[in-house]
């Protein structure tokens, strides 16, 4: 090992142990009553449930969603814990054939906000669009469309693709979650200082996906090739890189779901999988049970907090009393901490008890200061 590769490794644990921050604990979420609903039967434009959400600093929620297949939504709410739907927002944009979404981040400045999404996703033969091979940062304008080759600024950490982003401000952070064909069955992760990722040097690099941003075809399978100026994360010391195997983490005999999302908090790494039991839609067979699980990690990829069942999401009885949803389907979509507070967001299948067809959006709140 040369001296360069020493020094890189010793900056960075160095680095992990200068964070500093209120520890979040999963204790708590296998209990539930009316307090921990922070935002309950809130629509998004479509009908569509969300895929992920990032807290405000002034109280609001911004809300995404992938729907249609080609499209990523950001839409600004304020959350209201009361019964019944919701259907104002405060403005909404929307991301034409970026990806998928599953985690983002909203960087605050002044009174701006930059929403940061993987990008230059390619369209499977479905239509779903996955695989983004940058993290682009977009200005918030209410009302905007815009496609990948659009964005204020893109960041590059290399050969990898599906990238998903998280900024935790209050340490600095940012971290984003790829996948390795070397390392396949990991969740693969990269951390930096915000601040030295936003000022890491330019660099031009060539990417492929399919050419939707180009022809206007959302379904294209065509590929193209892209050059784009990026800032080049390679050229910078990571904190760290944990990673981890996609199932295999929790107990022996568990059973693992779809990947819903994470946060990275201080050194912690906060991961949520789950599914809802109505994905075949077969409103009228009222059977089975919705799962989801947080599980923490610090910054090597160790566990420090088993994984722990969210139990309401289970619970027949407590999802039609509490109207979360009358047909019991509730599916993990995020995490987001803020303190010592942890926020859960999910998608609901028929909070209206009329209405299978209506999809709603909750977050719940655990660990709430008193």
């Amino acid at each position: 090992m040369n001296k360069r590769n020493i020094i890189a490794i010793l900056a960075a644990c160095a680095s992990i142990s200068y964070i500093s921050a209120e520890q979040t604990s999963t204790t708590g979420i296998d209990k539930f009553d009316e307090t921990n609903i922070f935002c309950r039967n809130h629509c998004l434009p479509g009908n569509y449930v969300i895929q992920g959400f990032n807290l405000d600093s002034d109280g609001t929620v911004w809300m995404t969603n992938t729907g249609p297949r080609d499209k990523v939504v950001l839409t600004h709410i304020t959350p209201d814990s009361s019964a019944g739907l919701k259907t104002d927002n405060l403005g909404y944009m929307v991301f034409n054939y970026f990806g998928h979404g599953t985690n983002t981040a909203i960087e605050e400045v002044g009174d701006d906000r930059y929403f940061w999404v993987g990008c230059f996703g390619s369209s499977n033969k479905e239509g779903f669009y996955w695989t983004e091979k940058l993290v682009g940062r977009v200005k918030f304008v209410p009302g905007d469309t815009i496609t990948p080759d659009k964005c204020n600024e893109y960041y590059y950490i290399g050969e990898y693709d599906n990238m998903h982003p998280s900024i935790d401000k209050e340490n600095d952070l940012l971290t984003i979650n790829y996948s390795d064909a070397v390392n396949g069955a990991f969740r693969c992760f990269v951390v930096y200082r915000l601040s030295d990722a936003r000022n890491a040097p330019l660099k031009n690099v060539t990417i492929s996906c399919t050419d939707a941003f180009k022809s206007g075809d959302k379904r294209s399978l065509n590929m193209t090739d892209v050059n784009v100026t990026v800032r080049d994360l390679t050229q910078i010391i990571p904190i760290a890189r944990p990673k981890f195997l996609k199932s295999g983490y929790g107990s022996a005999g568990d059973k693992y779901y779809a990947w819903q999302g994470y946060d990275v908090h201080g050194d912690r790494l906060y991961y949520c999988d789950g599914g809802a039991h109505l994905e075949g839609r077969k409103y009228d067979v009222l059977t089975g049970h919705s799962k989801a699980y947080v599980t923490v990690f610090d910054l090597e990829g160790n566990v420090v907090e088993p994984r722990t069942e969210i139990k309401i999401i289970g619970d027949h009885d407590s999802l039609v009393k509490h109207d979360l949803s009358h047909f019991w389907s509730m599916e993990s979509e995020g995490v987001k901490i803020d303190g010592s507070v942890m926020y859960l967001g999910f998608g609901a299948i028929g909070a209206d008890k009329t209405n299978p067809q209506r999809r709603t959006n909750h977050i719940l709140r655990f660990n709430k200061a008193k």
